[in-house]
């Protein structure tokens, strides 16, 4: 089990099985929800009721690409029809239903965790594909949701178990003098009396939270990313501590370096990963029980 969450979409491993189409029922026009089905069903004459304006229309215009309904309700499956939504044929189980607008069907981008919204099949354009690592997927699409759903259900354990032990982080700040400049109730103190290592490609760092952020390569000399604390968020669930005052040297306009530590639920305090976002600016994912 992993010992820290993890975003439904980052670096999800798709396998060969996970390549599949998740099709609506035969009789089930596409785009449509399973709870609108009985909207969308033959008369006795074979004909389709245009949901809000009742027009009556053949069946066999529904989802033929023009709209023919007033109310756009022919095209559930299509990009025919402006400001009507498409509902992805796998909803996700205990969410909100899961819809995109009909103007993004066919598009290239893979907006439903199925792909079914690119049930065409048809990459973007070569001229505005996007290449590289952590990118929006892009069509043919591949099917995520099961491993979205599972990694959904790791998330909720490593939750489970990081509230159990986030009491002890609260215990340890109890008799702190002016515990709040560690977060709601001197939650986050315990990190600050620790340093944490991180290796990446090309160098690596310590960060101490809200004492400093110092990164290293030999035979350089290192270099502090921050040496003074500043919260811009500790409340809802999210916690993110600015590293501010660090090094100026080799920055634009004299600007000195800051490191934003974004403070994620794990079971182990621990530097899951740094990166320079921009020219002298640092962030830093920091998993810890604290912030569960």
């Amino acid at each position: 089990m992993k010992d820290d969450l993890k975003s439904d979409e980052d670096d999800l491993p798709l396998s060969d099985a996970s390549n599949k189409k998740v099709a609506p029922p035969k009789d089930l026009p596409r785009g449509i929800h399973m709870d609108d089905a009985k909207l969308y069903t033959k008369d006795s004459e074979g004909k389709f009721r245009c949901i809000n304006s009742k027009e009556l229309i053949p069946f066999s215009r529904v989802n033929d690409d023009y709209c023919d309904c007033k109310d756009l309700s022919d095209e559930p499956g299509t990009s025919a029809c402006p400001d009507s939504r498409f509902y992805c044929a796998q909803q996700m189980p205990d969410r909100d239903a899961q819809s995109v607008p009909s103007s993004r069907v066919n598009d290239g981008i893979c907006d439903c965790c199925d792909g079914s919204d690119e049930w065409a099949n048809q990459p973007p354009p070569e001229s505005v594909r996007v290449k590289g690592e952590n990118i929006v997927s892009q069509a043919p699409c591949r099917n995520k949701c099961d491993k979205i759903i599972k990694i959904s259900k790791e998330n909720e354990q490593i939750r489970k178990i990081g509230q159990k032990l986030k009491r002890g982080y609260l215990e340890a700040a109890k008799h702190v003098v002016g515990r709040e400049t560690y977060g709601p109730d001197g939650l986050f103190y315990k990190l600050s009396k620790d340093c944490y290592s991180y290796k990446g490609f090309e160098y690596e760092y310590t960060v101490c939270p809200f004492q400093r952020v110092r990164q290293e390569k030999f035979p350089s000399s290192s270099k502090l990313l921050g040496t003074k604390p500043i919260w811009k968020q500790k409340s809802h669930g999210r916690y993110v501590l600015h590293m501010t005052q660090g090094d100026s040297s080799q920055c634009p306009n004299g600007m000195s370096r800051k490191a934003v530590i974004l403070f994620l639920c794990g079971i182990n305090d621990r530097v899951v990963k740094v990166m320079e976002e921009q020219l002298c600016e640092y962030l830093i994912k920091f998993a810890t029980p604290a912030a569960c």
